[in-house]
């Protein structure tokens, strides 16, 4: 019966390639490190990929029957293979511990006989026999868009992925979020029992994995653990879910009623804004803050630029604006993905309240930061004339009024409650801040042992040398 197992060259290079964001190449472990190769009795090929999270599986649309093959194949070894190959790659299994790897530059066959790892080390791969549903290509944009907003912050780990929220029976949302903006989605209909996070893994950010079709979503649980599988005609992807409660996100989404200015952009108002954005000043800035000052005739982008202290705006064409003035500063990181995603329409109820960006059923809420004053512009000088003092004398009493009132409308302000979503925030940091001083302690902590290791080793090494000295004045005779 045929042993060989012939790969074009292109098609197997694809495939390495979405491997890669899988396989952790620096892995102890020589299983973790390789490509699974299976061959069933009817001539079906498989091709697996692990990081005991995740397993990704290629399925060739061409069978190939021969005996039956289960072999781990060393990644770096098939990817050294494919480098510059055309043709064909032959790999011919001797047993379960060696293969015979074959490529081919113009008609001469070059074979490298390949060591592998042992089937055993293999993790157990979970099958989901559940019932998934189909998705559209709708969800499969927002799924993106979503894991883009999501945290890498490994101390919030429930906010590293994409929730698939089914708490709301009427309508299901796909939500990402960092805490600093939060991406959602809706109109979606999931036939989940209950919400799961999809884990940000590299693998979901693989461009070549969202021009599949038919994508059907399952999960099933299995023990403690849920298991998410993404399946497609040639490829099937399986992670395990975010265990725990996804932050209940409506509670930080300000009311579309309360808003007061509404600024839609046309298509080039936001090529503009995302081609400014990047190149103003300020953008090496902590949180990058950029200035909207918007009013009825449009806006205008404003920036600090801090080695001159001096404040600069630029207007923005093609901008329509509803409602009220006012002044509100963002990340500018988060304004430009907004624009990018095409969410178009700005409502915004105050300079405190995060900012709602949205286009049909696609939304991005951004948290404002605080508030940058302009520099102030200096005072024309007034000479002093004293007719004018006598016939104005009140003068004083009302400015020193005018500055009262000022003063306790600041004081006002800045006594405001925050929203819950600069609450959340602050809390979060506080969280950090403490985590942060704990992992300091810790360091200082093992420093400590590493002098008293080395000490001891030190006081050891003298009472050798001590106890040596002895053994060498013992043998002295007189």
């Amino acid at each position: 019966m045929n042993q060989v197992i012939t790969m074009p060259t292109r098609e197997l290079r694809t495939v390495l390639t979405g491997f890669s964001k899988i396989i952790n190449k620096s892995s102890s472990l020589p299983a973790l490190r390789s490509v699974r190769l299976q061959r069933s009795e009817s001539g079906v090929l498989k091709l697996h990929a692990t990081d005991i999270d995740s397993f990704a599986t290629y399925l060739p649309a061409a069978s190939q029957p021969g005996p039956e093959v289960d072999v781990l194949v060393p990644l770096d070894s098939l990817t050294a293979a494919v480098k510059g190959g055309k043709g064909a790659i032959e790999l011919i299994p001797e047993s379960k511990e060696r293969l015979m790897l074959r490529t081919f530059v113009s008609q001469t066959a070059l074979e490298e006989v390949l060591e592998l790892p042992p089937v055993a080390d293999w993790p157990e791969m979970p099958e989901i026999a559940a019932e998934g549903f189909l998705v559209d290509e709708t969800f499969k944009s927002c799924l993106r868009e979503a894991l883009d907003c999501s945290s890498s912050d490994e101390s919030r780990y429930i906010l590293n992925g994409a929730s698939l929220d089914v708490r709301d029976s009427n309508s299901h949302y796909l939500i990402g979020t960092d805490g600093r903006h939060l991406y959602l989605a809706n109109s979606f209909n999931f036939k989940l029992a209950e919400s799961v996070v999809m884990p940000n893994r590299k693998f979901l950010g693989w461009a070549e994995l969202y021009n599949q079709e038919n994508w059907v979503i399952g999960t099933e649980q299995k023990g403690e653990t849920t298991w998410i599988q993404i399946a497609s005609p040639r490829w099937l992807f399986r992670t395990r879910a975010i265990p725990g409660q996804y932050p209940n996100w409506k509670a930080v989404a300000p009311s579309v009623e309360e808003a007061k200015t509404f600024v839609s952009f046309n298509p080039d108002a936001m090529a503009q804004v995302v081609d400014l954005l990047p190149r103003l000043p300020g953008r090496t800035l902590l949180n990058k803050p950029i200035r909207l000052a918007i009013t009825p005739g449009g806006v205008k982008l404003g920036v600090r630029n801090r080695e001159t202290d001096s404040f600069s705006e630029y207007p923005i064409p093609g901008v329509v604006v509803t409602g009220n003035p006012v002044q509100i500063t963002l990340n500018r990181e988060y304004l430009e993905k907004a624009l990018r995603m095409g969410l178009s329409e700005l409502i915004i109820t105050d300079n405190l309240v995060p900012v709602i960006c949205r286009n049909g059923g696609r939304q991005m809420i951004i948290a404002p930061l605080r508030p940058e004053a302009e520099p102030e512009q200096p005072q024309p000088a007034v000479e002093s004339n004293p007719s004018d003092s006598q016939q104005n004398p009140p003068t004083t009493e009302p400015e020193t009024h005018a500055m009262t009132e000022n003063t306790s409308t600041t004081t006002k302000t800045a006594k405001q409650p925050s929203s819950a979503m600069q609450q959340l925030f602050e809390q979060v940091e506080s969280v950090k801040t403490s985590l942060k001083d704990v992992l300091r302690q810790l360091g200082d902590t093992a420093n400590l042992l590493k002098a008293a290791e080395k000490e001891n080793r030190a006081t050891e090494k003298e009472i050798d040398t001590v106890r040596a000295t002895l053994r060498s004045l013992q043998k002295v005779s007189i």
